[in-house]
């Protein structure tokens, strides 16, 4: 089809050229033919004087050369003189344009900044090799459902595929605690495979790679680290060969630095060989796998070999694994992930804004157009063409749009710069979004859009000069447009601004059902330390235990410190931790059918529930008698009770957890209530708890949570100093349990903020364009009002029937605006939280609070227009 397109593309090209030597000779044939007859005029015979014509013209082809030069000037002097036009026009009414280049500033700005997040996540290839032929691997259980993939599944589809020119894996990251560096931290390690880099093709800034054969079993202690870390914790140091870290409890080269920037699935700041110590279990679910399509090979063709594959693996393996095929996916959509649907959600509020502005605008020009109707009267009288007016309005209104699109850039380059400087938790691939040449042009089509947008209707119709512009008088009814397109902008603009409403009402009212959920435990007075000692001072858990208890003294010394408890995860961070429950009598522990809950496990003391406020159902909670060597205990939650033994006692039950080293049955002792993250459903999220005294083994990292009788914020540099005190070489990191909470909703907090903004914007506009048409409206009625109030008519009821004239319009908007809301909301299900996307309490708040700006909004003019004077108003006459 190819060549269809490119012989109508020709065709089209010809068919516009003939077109235009057609009208040059035309123009052509009436020059000569005028010029003819002026010399038969004087006297020649009609063939002499059609001979000395062509001689004065030149020919044809002089003729069209001319003709094409006298068109080109006037075309230039014509746009210049356009342009001066109406620089002067919008500089005799400065207000006017100050007030429509900001508001299309604020709309063009919106969608340059949203534009900017668009091109730098979702438009642009990702920052690797050919990243078009890129795929993500994951296991496919029974149901269907993603797992991450084993490494045993991995290492065999690395070996028997051939649709892959090379796969890699990634660890999920965890935290380590880092020595060496200039002080301890606590930073985010993953794991590498042997071909990460020639799969990706990234290179390192600074070093070398992980190399193959240094990634397998009874390979060198080496690591790279992130372009970040290097600058923050090493220094910059140019010489890497005299970097040693501490990692683990084993010094650790460092060979290479990333590049800067660089990001995979999730930030890390350690890359370490993932091959040197495998987990070899097919059930366990670890790692992030990519694979790099052959050349010639299509994802259709790898995806079948992929299926046969693990067809071939579950036969051979059963049921020592769970993957029954396999699920593939472009890597940059996984990398985008559910972020897509928020972005282009504000893509969409960012266009509505724009709508907004450009309504505002055009009712605006359509208001202070009746003003200039004598003028464009005049102008027709003199010969100008309702063409040339137009296009004179047109220019104009190019010019408002491009000084908005110069403040809008400025606005997005500032929106954009602090955007990445809140980091990645919102935005993926935040450091690729700039105001780069793509953003440029889309701002400059954008503006030339905007221009024809709210400046063509009101050219079009101001340029209409049908009346007599010495009959027209300025305060009559004579000559001005009716108020049917002011009417119908303003239902438009109306309509716009609730949709915005309505979807940041609908989330600031998720993100409230969320901060006020009751969660079985407390958020406020409460702060939290994360505790990760290094295993090359501490190895175990006999040495670690005696230091929590000093760590856990010294803080309960500090003033305003009520209780202070021990637990190895908090409420929040639930199923970063889990395993199989199971209870006795048991034949075959890995038999899955045996497993009567997958449950999060945590080791605590006893003043971690009372420090959160969760509150014990029955039995006790850990005390002095439990301690290492004496029987097992443990504490389930209520949700955990009620799954496996419901409606009977738990105190006293047996109960065992596969992920127990020790492998022994634990006496459930205590019911506690259930203490969960929001985004569980109650009853959802099972726990079982033990003594860390009697498992100091799970003990490698811990979190101590301190209530606090006042503000917790104000104990963090007192605690962060008894900690050092303790060891200064142990990394602790300190964090309200609020600001804990808010970090888990950071993405929708983002949303919701900006979306509030667009709605705010939008509402401002809404208002500013009513009070300007209506100020408009009432200005050119000046002498009719006059005389209805010398009359006798009653200010209020005159005041009255100026915002009925308003308000019904806005009325009729409102109704569309629920309509059109009660469609599109739905495509926000999935960010919201326990509210519907047709909450009536949102639609009906947002509705009252738009019909009341837009009343107050009218209600200002129409009270200073009934207060007018009626004698000075009919010598406006």
């Amino acid at each position: 089809m190819s060549w269809l397109r490119g012989l109508a593309e020709r065709f089209n090209a010809l068919f516009r050229r003939s077109l235009v030597e057609q009208e040059m000779d035309e123009e052509f044939r009436f020059h000569l033919e005028m010029e003819t007859e002026k010399l038969v005029r004087e006297g020649l015979s009609p063939d002499a004087a059609r001979r000395e014509a062509l001689i004065r013209f030149g020919g044809v082809e002089r003729m069209r050369e001319r003709t094409r030069e006298e068109r080109g000037t006037r075309l230039i002097e014509d746009t210049i003189r356009d342009l001066h036009y109406a620089a002067r026009a919008l500089a005799k009414n400065r207000v006017f344009a100050f007030v429509a280049v900001v508001t299309l500033a604020l709309g063009i700005g919106a969608n340059t900044a949203v534009f900017s997040v668009v091109n730098g996540v979702l438009l642009k290839p990702l920052p690797f090799n050919e990243p078009d032929r890129l795929v993500t691997l994951k296991e496919a259980d029974e149901h269907g459902r993603s797992l991450w993939v084993s490494h045993p599944n991995f290492a065999d589809w690395r070996e028997r595929s051939r649709s892959f020119s090379g796969m890699l894996a990634v660890m999920l990251a965890t935290p380590q605690p880092v020595l060496g560096a200039i002080e301890p931290a606590v930073v985010p390690a993953i794991g590498v495979s042997r071909e990460f880099f020639t799969v990706l093709g990234v290179q390192p800034f600074l070093g070398r790679p992980i190399l193959p054969e240094e990634n397998q079993p009874g390979g060198p202690d080496i690591v790279m680290v992130s372009h970040r870390f290097w600058q923050t914790h090493l220094g910059s140091d140019p010489n890497l060969e005299t970097v040693q870290l501490d990692i683990g409890g084993r010094p650790h080269a460092v060979v290479g630095v990333m590049p800067p920037g660089f990001v995979l699935f999730e930030e890390a700041d350690v890359y370490y060989p993932l091959e040197q110590h495998p987990i070899e279990i097919r059930s366990a679910h670890n790692y992030h796998v990519i694979g790099r399509l052959r050349p010639g090979v299509t994802y259709p063709q790898a995806r079948d070999e992929m299926a046969v594959l693990a067809a071939a693996l579950k036969e051979q393996y059963g049921d020592a694994t769970q993957a029954v095929g396999v699920n593939m996916g472009y890597l940059h959509s996984e990398i985008v992930g559910e972020s897509r649907r928020a972005i282009l959600v504000l893509l969409g509020a960012a266009m509505l804004v724009l709508l907004v502005a450009c309504s505002n605008v055009a009712s605006t020009l359509l208001a202070r157009g009746a003003t200039r109707q004598r003028e464009f009267a005049i102008r027709a009288a003199l010969g100008a063409s309702r063409f040339r007016l137009t296009r004179q309005l047109l220019t104009e209104s190019l010019l408002l749009a491009a000084g908005g699109a110069v403040i809008a850039t400025a606005l997005a380059g500032f929106l954009v710069r602090t955007l990445r400087q809140l980091g990645t938790g919102m935005v993926p691939r935040v450091g690729e979004v700039t105001v780069d040449p793509r953003v440029l042009a889309f701002t400059a089509a954008l503006a030339v859009a905007t221009a024809v947008l709210f400046g063509l209707f009101p050219a079009l119709r101001l340029s209409n000069t049908r009346y007599d512009p010495l009959r027209w008088r300025s305060g009559t009814g004579q000559g001005t447009t009716r108020v049917l397109p002011w009417r119908v902008l303003l239902a438009v603009e109306a309509g716009l601004a609730l949709l915005l409403l309505i979807g940041s009402g609908l989330l600031i009212r998720s993100l409230a059902q969320i901060l006020d959920l009751e969660a079985g435990f407390q958020t406020e007075g409460v702060l939290t330390v994360e505790i990760q000692p290094p295993g090359s001072r501490y190895p175990d858990g006999e040495a670690r235990t005696p230091l929590y208890e000093r760590m856990l003294a010294e803080l309960r010394s500090l003033p305003g410190v009520q209780q202070v408890g021990l637990a190895n995860l908090l409420p929040l961070e639930a199923g970063t931790r889990t395993g199989p429950v199971l209870l006795p009598p048991i034949s075959d522990p890995e038999d899955p059918d045996e497993w009567a809950a997958i449950a999060g496990w945590r080791v605590a003391d006893a003043e971690y529930f009372e420090a959160l406020r969760i509150r014990l159902l029955r039995g006790r909670l850990f005390d002095e008698r439990d301690v290492d060597g004496t029987p097992g205990v443990a504490i389930v939650n209520e949700a955990l009770a009620n799954r496996l033994w419901p409606g009977e006692e738990p105190i006293g039950r047996p109960v065992r957890a596969l992920w127990d080293f020790r492998n022994e049955e634990l006496s459930v002792i205590g019911v506690v209530a259930e203490a969960r993250r929001w985004s569980r459903q109650a009853g959802s999220q099972y726990e079982i708890y033990m003594h860390h005294r009697q498992r100091p083994e799970h003990t490698w990292a811990m979190r101590a949570v301190i209530h606090a009788a006042g503000d917790p914020a104000a104990l963090i540099p007192a605690a962060r100093e008894r900690l050092r005190a303790v060891d200064p070489n142990v990394p602790v990191r300190l964090q309200t349990m609020e600001a804990r909470l808010a970090g888990t909703v950071t993405d929708r907090r983002f949303t919701m903020a900006v979306l509030a903004s667009f709605a705010a914007i939008a509402l401002i506009l809404a208002a500013v364009g009513i009070y300007g048409v209506v100020s408009y409206t009432v200005a050119r009625s000046t002498s009719e009002i006059g005389l209805r109030v010398a009359l006798g008519a009653d200010p209020r009821r005159l005041r009255g029937l100026i915002q009925r004239q308003v308000m019904l319009p806005i009325l009729v908007g409102t109704g569309a605006g629920i309509v059109a809301g009660l469609a599109l909301t739905r495509l926000m299900q999935s960010l919201l939280y326990e509210v519907r996307p047709a909450d009536p309490v949102t639609f009906s708040l947002v509705s009252a609070l738009l019909l009341a700006t837009a009343a107050a909004a009218s209600y200002v003019p129409a009270h200073r227009a009934t207060r007018v004077d009626p004698v000075m108003a009919m010598r406006t006459e």
